[in-house]
């Protein structure tokens, strides 16, 4: 193992759950007969690129509004709701410990993520770990992100290494979907209260902790 590849939401920080929260309630304040379906109604959004997330709103919406109008409206609340957001509090802190213990071994970190740039660098600085990585590749500069594997082909391209030399730590169906399909061992960061398939992963693990043990293991 030469390199570590992190997607950023519901692995470094908690916010996975909170951005499907709030797609949730958009999509409800929209259209009323989508305010009696339940949570796992909703599960096609997790973890999609902006790009992908926006066409799929508008399908929930039977494309009554424009992907255009929604990727502002929805553009503009998710904003209004991050800057209330303390990403510090929604850090999995034990990842110091797995980062760390990666570069006393001279493995290379990456985070390949589908949010923007702007704010896995923001995320990235508030949780004091910036430093740590090596790489940073965000999908707002792929046409398609994950599921598409090209993100993380980009990513063993840029790090110099073949997949059999990386191993990813993913959480959601698209992002394991992504990495699978770039032929790269996959952990999954075990998640419960979403409805979220994690089963093409290689591993499932619950914390952090339990994913250095498995790694120096």
């Amino acid at each position: 193992m030469r390199a570590i590849i992190f997607d950023m939401d519901g692995v470094i920080v908690d916010t996975e759950i909170i951005d499907y929260d709030l797609q949730i309630k958009y999509l409800k304040s929209k259209n009323s007969k989508l305010e009696s379906k339940d949570y796992s109604y909703f599960s096609e959004l997790i973890g999609l690129s902006y790009t992908n997330l926006f066409s799929k709103m508008a399908e929930f919406l039977n494309h009554t509004e424009t992907i255009k109008s929604i990727e502002k409206e929805y553009s503009e609340l998710e904003e209004k709701h991050h800057a209330q957001i303390s990403y510090k509090s929604l850090f999995r802190e034990d990842i110091v410990h797995l980062l760390r213990w990666s570069k006393s071994k001279n493995v290379k970190l990456a985070v390949v993520s589908s949010s923007t740039k702007k704010r896995i660098i923001n995320v990235l600085e508030e949780c004091e770990i910036l430093g740590y990585f090596d790489l940073i590749i965000s999908g707002e500069d792929f046409t398609e992100s994950k599921p598409n594997p090209e993100i993380y082909l980009t990513a063993l391209k840029c790090l110099g290494l073949k997949s059999s030399e990386v191993i990813v730590i993913e959480d959601s169906y698209y992002g394991i979907e992504a990495s699978k399909n770039a032929l790269i061992k996959t952990i999954a960061y075990k998640e419960q209260r979403m409805p979220v398939n994690q089963s093409r992963a290689d591993f499932i693990f619950d914390n952090m902790n339990d994913i250095l043990s498995f790694l120096k293991n």
